[in-house]
């Protein structure tokens, strides 16, 4: 065990851990517990004598328990001793309480279920534990369980625990840090149970770490950083703004984005381009793509004209298809599975093979793939994943199982990218995802993929405090979020928060130069790059600071004499010790408290001034940086002396600037301990913005007006109350504003000193249960409502009912009295007429008039639905095959058909409209039982007086396709609740009967559907009548139907492939089968080594899963098969596939869908007149990367209703 514990720090330590050079060389025995685990004890550094370190090892040579109580002075500053009693190790420092640990064996831990440890000491009585990595859920994580296993999980902004980046480093308020020397699977247990005890536990049977003592977290962070040599400074380029997208697809596009930010004056000085690889298979995955940049010199060399670094993507994979891929095979030089050969991806880039840079080759191989790039000038590489090691796995030369190293690879992973850079003497960067130990000397990290959403938004402070404190200080995030679209709101505010966060880059799925945001965000953006490039020569000295000493350049508000937090998520932070940010990040804010500490403190570009400790609503526009400086204080900037704060130019000077209202803003008026109201619920009481001020109240003025009548403006008042002056907003009448934004302006001999809005909440709250969708049959029924009077006065209100004919109202009018802040219950009683069946909808509008002729009112949606017959289940493999797979009710509307399943078979069956009304929809898993990965299928018969288009409003949990009178009208796969009016599709509809027919596929959890139908417009339309002549041939008791059980018709599909392509955005073909195919000539039974098969399971669904030939990449694969019919058809020939699909029939090409996409069904038609006889089908699909696959089926169209041909 002695000898397998040296080997694994060689290996772990060498490669990949700072933190490390020694670990128990000088290492003596102190102790041995209960369980047999010995203790040894050694110094860290004869220079940090409040630090030790503690070695654990099961088995070791000395086996005996300690059985008397142990003291000595281990270090010159700590004390340890043993007591054998309670099994208490318990460590004496100075000035510093008595830290108590003890040890315990796991009998099985992890994913792997290996042996394990448990380390556990006493927690402090109100300790504050921070670290761990980089934490989206708290930044102080006492109560809670941290688990430390990096995981690639996109929108981490959320409240869940997982992270790209865990570290077992832990710093403590009560004046101790924990820091492990390595990190294997593990996770601390942080007295969640309230039992007074922290918990770390981890895999394997011994273990490393470090305790120290001192009083402030800042000095903690600082000896530790002296004991790993300190941080690798990022260098000064990376300072400055980066743009990136997923993805500059081409070289012209990329061009294109900076000749954008050019032209509108938005300086940048990064670009990320991942869209810049060459094929797979020509070996050319790190180096740049010929078809995508055609003049990749000529690129750069522009760039370093400009003044713009470049940062290539990068991932840490191999594709079987490449030839460094067999070479890397060949050597042992992948991961490896138990087996010994190589451990293919599951997940993201599924069938690609990881590099195993715990092996020095590995190392070597990946840096020589990686030179010749480095050798044309990019500075930088953007090192994605690094998280898919599998608990199994095995890596380096002493087979190191993953659950040891699953986090340590992307440390190794990261240093070995950028030490390629060092070594060719680029002074460069790496801008990573993912981390561990040691990425301290791999610098940075950016916050991995988050969702363009206001609740992602606000947990970044605490990832990157968390992150600054765990030992990585280079740290940014993607501004405007990873995946979906911001509204230019939320892109300003997180422009706001990236302009002040250690670096700034834009970067997502979707374009994010600010011009797609609006003129507004253009502004913002060139208003807060200046700011940045102005404070570009603090940030470089913040840089500096933190490589020396660790302090971050992002630090928690308790470095600068505030508490310890409260709140779980930091809302604002101090970027050095002089400049405080603190962001809104609440939709439609203007506003919001900010806590100072002790100081004066000066808004950075309105005369604004606070004293600290206090707590402030500090109006903060769009317009406006969320940024104050300390007074007082020396920053050193780049601009013009006497120029406004935040104007930049390129060649300005450097200088110190020294922190007063003057140095900011001129000889305008000082606002001192400025109080703004806060937005909601001001009605019935004074609007005031409270402030000092040495000016006579008679020299400002104040004006304001609601922002939707910008053209009526009001005057306010400001006057003298004691020290400060008041400037008053209230409005003459309580319901002016209700509802509305009130914007103001406060001025000073006519100068603006400050502009500001507050939102104004309703008067009186309005909530109809069930306002859209309530499913409603003839006969008595009920409206409830809730009225809250949001004020402090009591309200008079007249309320009224308007309805339509088919519903009749008890009481449409009524009067009542609601008391200050009181909340009421209202129930009005309505008849429901539907006399003929009529469907549609039944608006129902309820208004409430209040004092002085203010009024509000709400509408409830009524649904007279149509009677919905149903199928199912119809079960799959997964919910992918449930939504592709095509089943008989899709064609077949009669009451005696019966549908073959897996499961035995099922028929239309009608539902009791109760029972509709009572879920307000279709609940599958109430009406077929709770299910997984499958389907069912609802049809509704609907007689139009004419024909008309209307719209279908639906929702679904989860798929959804549609079809209306045999057209597929809608398909998508989605994975949600059902909701009301998620999907609104226009749709027409014949004069006479229509058959609707849906399908609902379920992957877990919740399966339904709701539905309604509505004019154009949304609103109710006419003409409409349920047309289910027989609801008795539906009956669910009926006596079941003789007919043989019906099954969906398939094709015969046969496959050729996999072959290789240029790429997914030129696809070659093969042209021995092509030129076969135009020729009418027999296809050939094998080419380049391949033959036609028959693929498992191709016989059980229309999905045909290329997947099984290979993994992904850049490829194609042919499938054949023969249509036959009897007599001349009509022919309707429908598919989808993923990436993309060309069709020949009898030689002639009829579908060419030839480009990236996802799988739609349906997404491809043609419609052919075909003669009796056998008819040769060819298809060619094409891969760029994940899922392969297609479908492609045959409808007889003068079939009545369609229906596929195939083989029964």
């Amino acid at each position: 065990m002695k000898l397998t514990i040296s080997i694994f720090m060689i290996v772990i330590y060498a490669f990949i851990s700072p933190v490390v050079v020694n670990a128990q060389d000088d290492a003596q025995h102190f102790a041995v517990t209960r369980d047999g685990i010995t203790i040894r004890i050694s110094t860290v550094d004869d220079e940090l004598s409040n630090m030790i370190r503690i070695h654990l090892e099961e088995g070791a040579e000395i086996t005996q328990p300690s059985a008397t109580r142990i003291s000595r002075q281990v270090s010159p500053g700590i004390a340890a001793s043993f007591d054998p009693r309670d099994q208490l190790l318990t460590l004496r420092s100075e000035g510093a309480p008595a830290w108590r640990v003890r040890f315990s064996k796991l009998g099985s831990y992890g994913r792997a279920s290996v042996p394990g440890l448990e380390i556990a000491w006493q927690a402090g009585r109100d300790e504050a534990l921070y670290g761990f990595g980089e934490r989206f859920d708290s930044l102080n994580l006492a109560g809670h369980r941290v688990e430390m296993w990096i995981v690639d999980a996109p929108g981490q902004g959320g409240e869940g625990s997982d992270s790209y980046y865990v570290s077992p480093v832990v710093y403590a308020s009560g004046g101790y840090s924990f820091l492990a020397d390595d990190n294997p699977e593990g996770h601390f247990d942080l007295n969640r149970l309230g039992d007074g005890w922290n918990r770390y536990c981890r895999a394997g049977t011994s273990a490393s770490f470090v305790v120290g003592f001192a009083e402030t977290i800042p000095q903690l962070i600082a000896d530790r950083t002296r004991m790993i040599g300190g941080l690798e400074p990022a260098p000064d380029w990376a300072y400055q703004p980066w743009i990136s997208k997923n993805s500059y697809e081409t070289q012209d596009e990329a061009e294109a984005a900076m000749d954008g930010m050019r032209e509108r004056d938005l300086p940048f000085g990064v670009i990320v381009l991942e869209a810049w690889k060459g094929r797979s298979e020509s070996g050319s995955f790190n180096r740049f793509s010929q078809e995508r940049w055609p003049d990749p010199k000529g690129f750069l060399d522009r760039c370093a004209r400009e003044g713009v670094r470049v940062v290539l993507w990068q991932v840490p994979i191999l594709h079987p298809s490449s030839p460094w891929f067999t070479k890397a095979a060949e050597q042992g030089l992948l991961v490896r599975d138990p087996g010994g050969g190589v451990s293919l991806r599951e997940e993201w880039l599924a069938g690609f093979g990881n590099v195993d840079f715990l092996k020095p080759e590995g190392v070597d191989l990946w840096k020589e793939m990686l030179r010749p790039v480095v050798r044309m000038g990019i500075s930088g590489f953007k090192a994605d994943d690094g998280e898919a090691i599998k608990p199994d796995d095995r890596l380096g030369h002493e087979d190191t199982p993953g659950w040891q190293a699953h986090n340590a690879y992307s440390t190794a992973y990261n240093r070995a990218t950028y030490d390629v850079l060092r070594e060719e003497g680029v002074d460069g960067m790496l801008w990573s995802r993912s981390g561990s130990l040691g990425i301290e000397k791999a610098p940075g990290l950016w916050a991995g993929d988050q969702g363009a959403e206001w609740s992602q938004l606000c947990r970044l402070i605490t990832a990157g405090l968390s992150s600054s404190l765990s030992g990585m200080p280079y740290w940014g995030h993607d501004i405007g979020g990873y995946y979906g679209t911001a509204t230019p709101e939320l892109y300003i505010r997180w422009l706001q928060l990236g302009a002040l966060s250690p670096f700034m880059q834009f970067h997502g799925i979707d374009p994010r130069e600010p011009w797609h945001f609006g003129p507004e965000a253009v502004d913002a953006y060139r208003r807060l790059a200046h700011l940045r490039l102005c404070l570009m020569p603090t940030l470089l000295e913040l840089g500096a600071e933190a490589a020396e000493t660790g302090m971050p350049i992002m630090r928690p508000m308790f470095f600068a004499g505030t508490p310890h937090p409260d709140a779980r998520l930091a809302t604002q932070y101090m970027l050095g010790p002089d400049l405080l940010v603190a962001p809104v990040m609440e939709q439609g804010a203007t506003q919001r408290a900010v806590t100072f500490p002790p100081g004066q403190w000066l808004h950075a570009q309105q005369p604004l001034v606070f004293t600290g400790p206090g707590t402030f609503n500090v109006p903060l526009a769009l317009d406006q940086p969320p940024l104050f400086l300390r007074q007082g204080a020396k920053l050193t900037v780049r601009s013009v002396r006497g120029q406004p704060f935040g104007t930049w130019h390129a060649d300005a000077p450097i200088r110190d600037l020294h922190v007063s209202p003057s140095s900011l803003w001129g000889s305008v008026p000082e606002l001192g301990d400025l109080d703004a109201p806060a937005s909601g619920n001001l009605v019935g009481r004074p609007v005031v913005i409270g402030f000092e001020s040495s000016v006579e109240p008679s020299r400002f003025s104040l004006r304001w007006w609601a922002e939707n009548q910008p053209d009526v403006v009001h005057d306010g008042v400001v006057s003298k109350s004691g020290d400060r002056l008041i400037a008053d907003l209230t409005p003459t009448h309580p319901g002016t504003l209700s509802g509305q934004r009130q914007v103001y302006v406060l001025s000073y001999d006519g100068t603006v000193l400050l502009r500001g809005s507050v939102n104004w909440s309703d008067m009186l709250a309005l909530e109809i249960r069930d306002p859209v969708g309530e499913v409603v049959t003839s006969g008595d029924h009920q409206l409830r409502a809730t009225l809250m009077n949001r004020t402090g006065d009591p309200l008079a209100l007249e309320l009224s009912i308007a309805a339509p004919s088919e519903v009749r109202v008890q009481e449409p009018r009524r009067r009542m009295r609601l008391q200050a802040r009181e909340s009421r219950e209202i129930t009005w009683g309505m008849e429901i007429n539907e006399a003929g069946g009529v469907i549609g909808d039944s608006r129902v509008t309820l208004s409430v008039e209040g004092p002085g002729g203010w009024n509000t009112s709400g509408e409830a949606v009524l649904v007279r639905s149509p009677q919905w017959i149903i199928a199912g289940p119809f079960p799959a493999e997964s919910k992918s095959a449930a939504f592709a797979a095509t089943h008989p009710p899709q064609w077949e509307p009669s009451a005696s058909a019966r549908f073959a399943t897996p499961d035995g078979p099922v028929r239309w069956e009608r539902v009791d409209p109760l029972i509709i009304a009572a879920t307000n929809g279709l609940d599958f898993s109430a009406l077929l039982g709770e299910r997984h990965n499958t389907a069912a299928y609802a049809q509704a018969f609907v007689h139009s007086d004419r024909e008309r288009l209307v719209e279908l409003r639906l929702g679904s949990d989860d798929t959804l396709t549609v079809w209306v009178n045999g057209e597929n009208v809608f398909a998508e796969s989605f994975d949600r609740p059902a909701l009301p009016d998620q999907n609104i599709l226009p749709v027409q509809l014949r004069e006479g009967v229509n058959r609707i027919v849906i399908k609902v596929a379920q992957g877990q959890g919740g399966w339904g559907l709701v539905a309604r139908i509505t004019a154009t417009d949304g609103r109710p339309a006419t003409g409409l009548r349920d047309a289910l002549s027989r609801p008795q041939a539906f009956a669910s008791d009926r006596v079941a139907a003789s007919t043989r059980p019906l099954v969906t018709p398939r094709l015969d599909w046969e496959v050729i492939g996999p072959f290789a392509i240029g790429t997914i955005n030129e696809v070659r073909g093969i042209s021995e089968i092509e030129q076969a195919i135009v020729g009418r000539r027999s296809l050939p039974e094998s080419i380049r080594g391949q033959r036609w098969q028959r693929l498992p399971g191709s016989d059980k669904g229309s999905w045909i899963d290329l997947k099984r030939l290979t993994e992904s990449g850049d490829r194609i694969a042919y499938a054949r098969t023969r249509l036959t019919l009897r007599e001349p058809t009509r022919v309707a020939l429908i598919g989808g596939s993923d990436d993309g699909m060309v069709v020949w029939l009898d030689g002639r090409k009829v579908v060419d869908a030839e480009r990236p996409r996802a799988y739609t069904p349906g997404e491809d038609r043609v419609t052919l007149d075909l003669a009796a006889g056998v008819h040769e089908l060819v298809t060619r699909i094409s891969q760029g990367g994940g899922d392969w696959g297609f479908t492609l089926e045959a409808w007889d169209l003068n079939a009545s209703p369609p229906r596929p041909i195939g083989h029964q």
